[in-house]
C-alpha cells in the first residue's frame, strides 16, 4: 500500500478532527495500559492543539483516507504545566518545539512512513526558529518490557539534519531507525538560556 504523507495547518486540521480522533482511538486500543480515551476527548484535545501557534498537523493519506498522523507544536505553546520541567532547568522553551503523538495503521507500517513524519516536522520547526526539538518514544523489547525514551534533537538549520543527545542504546536505535541525524552525546546544546547554559542538566520526565 502506498501513502502520500504531507503537513495539514490551521483550517485544515479542524477540517479533519473528526477523522483524526477516531484514527488515533483506533491506533491508541491496541495500547489499554497506556491510554484510555473517546473520541470526544480526542476532538477536544485536537481543536486545542490546532488553536496553538505555528502548530502543524502532518497527515497520511491513502486516496482522501487519512491513515497516520502526527503532531507539533512550539513548547511556549504549552499549557505552563507542560513548560514547567522545562523551564525549570533553564531550557529556553521559545527555542523548543515538541512532537506530540505519531498514529499509523497497522497495515501501512514498515514503508517510511513514520520516517516522513519526523522530516516534515523537523522542517516545520526549523522554518518556525526552533533550535531543538523534545518527543517521547516507546521502545519495546522481546521480553515483553517497554522502555519510555525522553529524545531531544538538535536542529541544524544549514544541513537539514539533527543531533540527538542519546541516554540509552534503545534511543540510539530509535532514532537511526526514525530520524535523518548526526549522533552526539552532548545534552549542553538542548540549553539556550545563557545564565545556565554551562551548567550539566537532565532531560525532563514529561507525560501527556
Amino acid at each position: 500500500m502506498s501513502a502520500r504523507v504531507r503537513p495539514l495547518t490551521g483550517g485544515e486540521i479542524e477540517a479533519a478532527i473528526d477523522d483524526l480522533a477516531r484514527l488515533r482511538i483506533e491506533v491508541f486500543a491496541a495500547y489499554p495500559y497506556l491510554y484510555d480515551g473517546d473520541v470526544s476527548y480526542e476532538a477536544e484535545y485536537l481543536r486545542e492543539f490546532a488553536a496553538a501557534r505555528d502548530a502543524v498537523l502532518v497527515a497520511a493519506f491513502d486516496g482522501t483516507r487519512i491513515i497516520g498522523a502526527a503532531t507539533a507544536s512550539p513548547m511556549d505553546a504549552n499549557k505552563p504545566e507542560f513548560r514547567a520541567p522545562f523551564e525549570e532547568r533553564g531550557i529556553d522553551t521559545a527555542r523548543l518545539f515538541y512532537f506530540g503523538e505519531s498514529v499509523l495503521l497497522p497495515s501501512y507500517r514498515g514503508q517510511g512512513i513514520g520516517h516522513a513524519f519526523f522530516d516534515h516536522r523537523e522542517a516545520h520547526a526549523r522554518a518556525c526558529g526552533a533550535a531543538a526539538t523534545h518527543f517521547a518514544a516507546l521502545q519495546s523489547f522481546d521480553d515483553g518490557t517497554i522502555e519510555v525514551l525522553q529524545v531531544f534533537l538538535i536542529l541544524d538549520a544549514n544541513s537539514g539534519s539533527s543531533t540527538c543527545t542519546h541516554h540509552s542504546p534503545a534511543c540510539y536505535k530509535f532514532c537511526e531507525r526514525n530520524v535523518r541525524l548526526r549522533f552526539s552525546s552532548n545534552t549542553q546544546g538542548l540549553n539556550t538560556n545563557p545564565d545556565t547554559r554551562s551548567q550539566q542538566q537532565e532531560p525532563p520526565s514529561t507525560t501527556k
